[in-house]
């Protein structure tokens, strides 16, 4: 088993530092032949095998099985596995449409602030204000040890890494409905959600070049303080 290998079923890797040392036999499924021995359930294949990401995703199993959330003894244990029974029928899809929902929110925060960072070296900026950043380092450093890692996180670092730009994209983002049915559960309940409505709203923003709402708006400035709007930026 190869160093990084190892690395990654340390308990230390693994945020088990709360339990007893343990040491951990990984046999890998699949053998060059079958030792006449071997009573594990082992596959002989002749083909090359990535091991180590079977071992990542064996320890990020391990990882999750283990976090037992405090507070929770006594209570269903299906949900610390994964899938939950939320009552009548309905319940189910209009709790995975709140995730969506949710989904638009963290979406959009990622996206603005990943917006910040890339613009930090523009020439609007004093030169001592301005920052050169590789975004795609730093969200690698933030899926590996941060405040906001998620899945999300783990699609940007992977796509800037691929190409930093972004080239292969035009920014038209659609919306596949969840995030207009968890506003208007918002607005039936009376419940404020400003940040999903602008999530939702900034794809819809995303889908046009300069509105009539901006020219109006150009047009107010122009004629209240005479503030022309910027050539080439049409």
């Amino acid at each position: 088993m190869s160093q990084d290998i190892q690395h990654l079923m340390r308990a230390g890797s693994l945020h088990l530092q709360s339990l007893p040392p343990l040491s951990l036999y990984v046999h890998l499924p699949w053998c060059l032949q079958k030792c006449p021995y071997c009573d594990f359930n082992s596959h002989v294949r002749h083909t090359p095998i990535d091991e180590e990401r079977y071992v990542r995703a064996f320890a990020r199993e391990i990882e999750t099985t283990a976090a037992r959330t405090p507070g929770r003894e006594g209570r269903n244990p299906r949900v610390e596995q994964g899938y939950i029974h939320t009552g009548p029928i309905g319940s189910g899809h209009f709790v995975k449409m709140v995730h969506n929902g949710i989904e638009y929110g963290l979406m959009q925060a990622y996206a603005e602030g990943f917006d910040i960072l890339k613009n930090a070296n523009t020439d609007a900026l004093p030169a001592d204000h301005r920052f050169d950043l590789d975004i795609a380092d730093i969200a690698e450093v933030w899926r590996r040890g941060s405040v906001i890692p998620s899945w999300l996180l783990d699609l940007t670092a992977s796509a800037l890494a691929s190409n930093h730009a972004l080239d292969q994209y035009s920014g038209f983002v659609e919306d596949s409905g969840e995030g207009r049915w968890t506003i208007n559960a918002a607005i039936n309940e009376a419940v404020p959600a400003e940040v999903l409505t602008a999530a939702l709203f900034a794809r819809f923003r995303s889908r046009k070049d300069h509105t009539f709402a901006e020219k109006i708006l150009s047009a107010m400035r122009a004629g209240f303080g005479g503030h022309k709007e910027p050539q080439g930026k049409r």
